[in-house]
């Protein structure tokens, strides 16, 4: 005969019959017909496929939690904490370059900054620090949230702008950029003066190896590891762990920002 009968204990212990064509591999059509984990034609999900969809589930209504969260935060209050605390849960599911993560990142900065209130909050800057880390150029973002009066009285602008330029070696605009911040008392401004004495001490030690080495140019340190924990430091202190989607948050007070000099004079700058 060309063709065969499979067999498949089904509910109740009768016998659930498929014809199978010799011609195809028998795997195909087992899978067709219900494939491992099935009974009489029937799904039954497998342990680890059953958390997996739990998992994915308790995601979705967080998720949709969020989302009405941000949708009523006018009547809640402070739209910029349900922001914050949406980020950082999207950051613990996929990390800080998710692709949720970036997106909830853009799309809060976007919203957020069309109201000035916000500009002085330090939550709103590190929304803006977060999304500036996925960019390729984000010395250009921060100079630009300087030039709009957003995050200025607060350190971690200036330096998260300052390890940027850093990072591509434009050495004497970090510089200048960590003299803004210090002539604006940016705030915490003894962790800004330090951050500053560290970036002075690495630039030193390059000028050190620069003359040493028979080339002219120095081997690269350390620098990259110690930028990335100083910044990641400076981005999330004082940040508490994100609370659940139905828990309310609490609106501190907003600072506004005072006029400030630009990046260009920042040379002339004592």
């Amino acid at each position: 005969s060309n063709w065969c009968i499979l067999g498949f204990d089904g509910p109740g212990g009768t016998m659930g019959k498929e014809n199978l064509h010799p011609n195809l591999s028998v795997k195909r059509q087992v899978d067709a017909i219900g494939g491992p984990g099935s009974l009489g034609g029937k799904q039954y999900l497998q342990p680890q496929q059953n958390r997996e969809d739990r998992v994915l589930g308790e995601a979705s209504l967080q998720r949709a939690a969020f989302e009405d969260r941000v949708a009523r935060g006018g009547v809640e209050g402070d739209v910029l904490q349900v922001w914050t605390d949406y980020y950082k849960w999207a950051v613990v599911r996929g990390g800080n370059a998710g692709s949720e993560a970036a997106c909830v990142a853009e799309r809060a900065c976007a919203e957020l900054t069309a109201d000035p209130e916000y500009h002085g909050d330090v939550r709103l800057l590190r929304l803006w620090v977060c999304h500036a880390e996925q960019a390729k150029r984000p010395q250009k973002v921060f100079k630009d949230l300087e030039s709009r009066g957003i995050g200025i009285m607060h350190a971690l602008l200036y330096e998260a702008w300052a390890i940027s330029l850093e990072r591509q070696h434009i050495f004497d605009e970090a510089e200048a950029v960590y003299q803004i911040g210090l002539v604006r008392r940016a705030e915490p401004v003894e962790r800004l003066q330090g951050r500053r004495e560290a970036f002075q001490d690495r630039m030193l030690r390059r000028e050190a190896k620069k003359r040493r080495a028979p080339d002219g140019e120095p081997e690269e340190s350390n620098v990259s590891g110690m930028i990335t924990a100083e910044i990641a430091v400076a981005k999330y202190n004082a940040m508490p762990q994100a609370p659940s989607p139905s828990r309310p948050p609490s609106r501190p007070p907003s600072r506004r920002p005072s006029p400030s000099p630009s990046p260009s004079t920042a040379r002339s700058l004592p």
